[in-house]
């Protein structure tokens, strides 16, 4: 029974670094699909000229996940008119869908922000800011792989270090 435990908590260990090893990876594949959903809402505003609530709408039937769930909460609120102005509506929807956590507090205060350059400039500013929030997606992209690069290995290597030093240690 003894050897169980001792084999339960190694795999723990394992589990857990492989788990804190594939955080970067997750962060990355954020970064790239919210990079891919900012250029679609670009394109939708440039070519198609569409308001901004019906291009998150369009936008959102080619997206997944919690970036859908973001766009559809935006287009909803916009169509609807429950706030008093675009910026509370990408505020709150922002606050309530994307993952806080990935973003760095000077990325995130932008990432706010930008709901303010959007739904009531013109087109050319609009578009100038998501060329901003593209451009600091980027930043943002390339920070997660280097970190992701430095610490993914890493955290799978102290899991099974941590995990094999206890096991030695409770032999």
């Amino acid at each position: 029974m003894r050897f169980v435990g001792i084999i339960g908590l190694f795999v723990v260990c394992c589990v857990g670094g492989i788990y804190l090893g594939q955080i970067g990876k997750r962060k990355i594949l954020f970064f790239l699909e919210f990079k891919r959903v900012l250029t679609l809402l670009k394109g939708e505003i440039r070519y198609g000229m569409t308001p901004i609530g019906e291009a998150c709408n369009h936008v959102a039937e080619k997206t997944e996940g919690v970036l859908k769930e973001f766009l559809n909460e935006i287009g909803r609120n916009t169509k609807e008119k429950t706030k008093e102005n675009f910026t509370l509506i990408w505020q709150d929807a922002a606050e309530a869908y994307l993952p806080k956590s990935y973003f760095e507090s000077g990325e995130w205060k932008q990432v706010l922000t930008m709901g303010s350059g959007i739904g009531y400039l013109d087109v050319p500013m609009q578009l100038k800011t998501f060329d901003l929030l593209l451009e600091q997606l980027d930043r943002s992209l390339d920070n997660a792989r280097l970190k992701q690069e430095k610490d993914g290995k890493l955290y799978q290597t102290l899991g099974v270090g941590i995990g094999l030093m206890l096991a030695i240690v409770l032999i």
